[in-house]
């Protein structure tokens, strides 16, 4: 019988890969083995039919997140998936950043095994007998800190990554705390104008007159205060990009300024009339609607079309709650090193309020709070009563209500069905650190059941 493909191991414990190779084996799958990280990246750099690489996280010398991202340099057509003997939060989230598709816990049993590889088939559209590809390493952006697992925000990314190599003028939509300044950042460093200034300035923070100055630069006596001659914004993004924070809360006059500067390529300081050249990638930001704005005159229709070329928008994080947890694991990393902490991980109830909190501070905010609470705490898991007062007021005032609907006003019983379904895969879901494969084992879905009820509640 053909063999399905070929795999590498890479392990330093005998017994393991033993079992792990047997198994493999049993299954049809070409077996290669290496017991150090140097012996590993060779065979797979020598060896381009490898199709899954089966990672120990805690490697002599080196460590399997090390060696994944050496791996990825040489190519991304892989799949890999950590193994370690327990379960660390902190090392799932550097697996994940570096494009791991999974993370099994050894012993692993030949179930589970053969769970694992039909759903990295199932996921990546593969067939039996071809080295599966497409690693998944969109969960966390280059820059690493933008994590996502959200289907539309995935694709938000794509988009970022493919108009980034044009020069069109790029418009960023989104609420408050949802990361659009980093997407602009983002949009800059996959430009052909990475090598050349990212200029940022907030139109809301700064006075009409403060503004203009700031953009358009002045010279030495140009009004009271003007000691020196200085350049403006427009000047300094010469030969990059340019981001325009809270675009809307520019000034009628300011936008027609503006306006010029874009159709003419050039501009003056305040205080001359010598025309200045200047080539810039223009990427604006706002929380308003815009077009609402240009309705309501608020906005120039004109300045509009300028700058909306291609328009990316940045959903909430209320609207992407599986992404809470991911961002949750990541700041508990961050914050720790930062605080020289030892924060590891929230209960399930304070999961769930954190998971039902409205967040419309959204991304900025929940990192705020993650700050708080580990400043505040120091140490262990989190509870409820470790959270801050504000998050825990909420939750009782929505079991309060919760409990009210239910005394008083009964829903159809598909819709309170369906609630409940969708709360309970939540925390399986959150238990399981998203592993499909073990919530299946957990919650004896059938594994095809499984999938549909996710994307049903939309959770996967």
């Amino acid at each position: 019988m053909a063999s399905k493909g070929s795999v590498l191991i890479v392990d330093n414990d005998q017994s393991a890969i033993g079992k792990l190779r047997d198994m493999l084996r049993d299954l049809n799958y070409k077996c290669s083995i290496a017991h150090s990280g140097e012996e590993g990246l060779n065979l797979f750099s020598n060896k381009g039919n490898i199709g899954i690489v089966f990672l120990e996280h805690r490697l002599r010398m080196t460590n399997g997140a090390s060696l994944l991202s050496a791996m990825n340099d040489i190519r991304k057509n892989f799949i890999a998936v950590t193994t370690a003997n327990s379960v660390d939060i902190s090392e799932i989230v550097e697996s994940i950043k570096l494009g791991s598709f999974d993370y099994l816990i050894k012993p692993i049993s030949k179930t589970r095994l053969e769970l694992f590889i039909e759903s990295a088939l199932k996921q990546l559209g593969a067939n039996k007998g071809v080295a599966l590809s497409g690693v998944n390493d969109d969960t966390i952006e280059p820059t690493g800190e933008f994590i996502t697992n959200d289907k539309h925000m995935l694709q938000m990314l794509t988009k970022v990554k493919n108009t980034a190599q044009l020069d069109s003028s790029i418009a960023i939509s989104g609420e408050s705390g949802t990361g659009k300044e980093l997407v602009a950042k983002m949009i800059h460093k996959h430009s052909p104008r990475y090598k050349k200034p990212f200029i940022a300035i907030n139109c809301a923070a700064l006075t009409e007159e403060l503004l203009g100055s700031s953009l358009f630069g002045f010279e030495r006596g140009a009004f009271t205060g003007a000691i020196n001659k200085t350049a403006g914004c427009f000047e300094e993004a010469n030969g990059g990009t340019l981001f325009l924070d809270e675009v809307a809360e520019m000034s009628p006059k300011l936008q027609a300024s503006v306006l010029r500067v874009i159709q003419e390529k050039e501009f003056c300081h305040i205080g001359s009339f010598d025309p200045i050249p200047t080539d810039f990638r223009l990427v604006t930001a706002t929380n308003k609607d815009l077009l609402d704005e240009v309705k309501l005159n608020n906005f120039r229709e004109d300045l509009f079309y300028r700058l909306s070329v291609i328009p990316i928008h940045i959903s909430p994080l209320r609207d992407r709650k599986p992404d809470i947890t991911l961002l949750l694991s990541y700041f508990i990393k961050k914050i720790n090193m930062k605080l020289k902490a030892n924060v590891t991980y929230f209960s399930v109830k304070s999961m769930d309020i954190l998971q039902n909190w409205h967040w419309p501070g959204n991304c900025r905010e929940l990192e705020n709070a993650v700050e708080h609470i580990v400043a505040t705490n120091r140490e262990g898991e989190i509870d409820v009563d470790d959270l801050p007062l504000s998050y825990r007021s909420r939750a009782v005032l929505d079991m309060a209500s919760a409990n009210e609907s239910t005394a008083g006003n009964i829903q159809p019983y598909s819709i309170e069905k369906s609630a409940f379904e969708k709360r309970y895969l939540e925390r399986a879901l959150f238990r399981c650190d998203g592993n499909v494969v073990k919530m299946a084992e957990m919650t004896k879905i059938q594994r095809s059941n499984l999938y549909l009820k996710l994307k049903y509640h939309n959770l996967k």
